[in-house]
This record gives structure tokens, sequence and C-alpha cells, in this order.
């Protein structure tokens, strides 16, 4: 029978039919009820995070972390170190690159010259010893204006052959397993030439000095005993030679002491006299008397000659050259060069 007395409100599915219902519905139960923030702590895998574990990662102490009293001086020197390196890295590879040129433009021999490493040396008589470990038996020495010898370029036994033979038209040294022999005093007069104009591409105040053979001279003559030294790979003609460059700066107070001092500016100001002369012209006495206002006279010279500035006078020597022409009201001389 059925109750008719039950309302709405009091209306329920049955228990099998619940069941079933809420097996479809997802969890929404409310969420737990987390403890004070002073007491709270967070389950982890390997237990229970503390307050101060909790706000060291969320917020790290990191002057704390990096503070290790002197530690950061070492790794600044090792910063510096490392930019002086590929300073010096940077400069060998340009190096490299202008010996390419000059082995190819000056000495005729297509040679790849590659970086291999750099050093610093604090004694000069290591060359001595580098030069036994690279079989070198030529050393091109270069100067500077004030003749200090300031690069020396090591060349080995192989690429000194390579040299010559490329200079007397011999064949290719490729493959040969001779050792290199002693150069005469032809062989350095013919490496000469190849070299001095390499002084170029090392400097623009640097000359070659010449070309020696013994390490011990060489190493006497080098302005200081600290430096640098690059060290190269020559492939030329399918054969690999050794080079190497050896860089020395003079001392500050040797350049300071070569340094002309200037002149005094408390000078008496001198004047001089500049004459200029577009041409000279030879006419006869009668000539000049029946001249009248509006005669031309030809001066026998392209329009565009130079103007020849004199010093001292109309009979001084010519000290410059310039072209004629106007700058506003007045007849003016423009300096092209010095005669």
């Amino acid at each position: 029978m059925r109750d008719t007395e039950r309302t709405e409100e009091d209306w329920s599915m049955s228990e099998r039919r619940e069941r079933a219902i809420m097996r479809d519905v997802p969890n929404v139960s409310p969420p737990p009820i987390l403890p004070a923030a002073d007491d709270f702590k967070l389950p982890t895998a390997r237990g229970i995070l503390s307050k101060e574990e909790i706000q060291a990662l969320l917020r790290p102490d990191l002057p704390k972390i990096n503070d290790a009293g002197d530690s950061s001086q070492p790794f600044a020197r090792d910063l510096d170190t490392r930019d002086d390196a590929d300073e010096a890295a940077r400069k060998g590879r340009k190096v490299a690159a202008r010996l390419s040129r000059a082995f190819g433009e000056h000495a005729g021999l297509k040679a790849a010259v590659t970086l291999a490493h750099t050093a610093s040396f604090e004694d000069a008589g290591e060359l001595g010893t580098q030069a036994e470990r690279t079989s070198t038996n030529a050393f091109a020495v270069f100067a500077n204006e004030d003749g200090d010898a300031t690069h020396i370029i090591c060349l080995s036994g192989q690429l000194n052959d390579q040299l010559i033979a490329n200079a007397c038209g011999a064949l290719s040294l490729a493959g040969s397993v001779a050792a290199a022999r002693q150069l005469s005093v032809i062989d350095c007069a013919l490496i000469r030439q190849f070299m001095s104009p390499f002084a170029r591409s090392l400097g623009s105040d640097l000359s070659l000095v010449g070309i020696e053979t013994n390490p011990a001279y060489v190493s006497s003559l080098m302005a200081g005993d600290a430096g640098v030294r690059f060290t190269f790979n020559v492939d030329a003609a399918g054969q690999r030679s050794a080079l190497s460059l050896w860089t020395v700066e003079a001392a500050d107070d040797e350049r300071a002491a070569t340094v002309p001092a200037e002149p005094s500016r408390d000078v008496e100001s001198v004047t001089a006299l500049l004459t200029a002369r577009m041409a000279s012209l030879s006419v006869p006495v009668s000539r000049l008397a029946s001249l009248k206002e509006g005669d031309t006279l030809l001066l026998g010279v392209p329009a565009d000659q130079p103007v020849e500035l004199l010093s001292g006078g109309r009979n001084g020597r010519v000290a410059y050259e310039g072209d004629l022409g106007r700058k506003g009201n007045s007849i003016a001389v423009r300096v092209r060069q010095c005669a």
C-alpha cells in the first residue's frame, strides 16, 4: 500500500540507486582543515618539512650561500686570466691570417698558417729549449724604431727548406724524410729577402734586423725577458711545419727615456716668408716696353700646373707645392704636398 502521507521532503531514492549515483560523482568533499601557520608542516616523500626548511626553499638567503670569505678573489683572478688568454688567442689568429697573406705575396708560397696555442714566458732563455724541441734553425729578428728587438719569428728547418726550394725553383719537398740541413750565408740571404716585408704584418714601426741561427745570441738580443709566444702550424706543399712568434715589450721607463721632451712653448714667434711662383717666363726688354693694358703673355704651362711655394724669397728653395684657387675675395694656395 502506498504511503500517501509522506511529503516531497521526506522522499529519498533507494539505497541501490544511491550507490550507483555516488560512484559517478567525483570526490567533492571539502579540504581538510590545516593547522595554524606557526605549526604548519608540509608532508613530503621523505617526511615532514619544518617551518625553517620551507622558508629556506621559498626565500633562499643567496648572500649567505655565496659568502665564503675571500673565495671571490681567486674567482676574479681566474676571470682575468681567461680574458687575457682570449685576447691573446684573438691576436694570434689575426697574426696567423697576416702571415698566411705575407707568405703568399712576398715568398710566393701558398701556406695556410693556423694558430696552435699561445703561452707566456718569463725567461728569454726558453728560446733555445723551444728551438731544439721544434727543430728551429733560423730566427728572423725584428726591431722597433728605437732599435729594440721585440719580435722574433722562429722558422723550423722544414719551412726553411721549402722557402729556399721555392726561391730556387726546385721541386716540392713534400714527403721528404731528410733532416733539415744547416743554413749557409746564401740561404740566410734568401730567407732575409722573403722575411723583410713581414715587418709590416707585425707592426707599423718594425723592421727586419737580420736572420740569425744561434738561439743563445737571439735571446740576448730580445728587449725583455717576459712576453707572449705564439705557436703556429704551417701547411704548404702537402707538408706541415712549425713556426713560432716571440713578442716582448720594452720597459716603460726605457720607453719614456727614449721619448724626446716636448719643446717649450715659451718660444719667441718667428715669421717665415713664402713666395708663390706659378711659372718662370723670359721676355725681351723691347716686348716689356711695348706692353699695354689687355696684352696677354703665354706662360707655356698647363692650367692645372701646381704652384710652387718658395721659402726665403724669390731665390729660395721650393718648400711646398699647391693648387691655386680663391677663398672669399682673396687668391689662395692650397698646399698639396711637401717638396
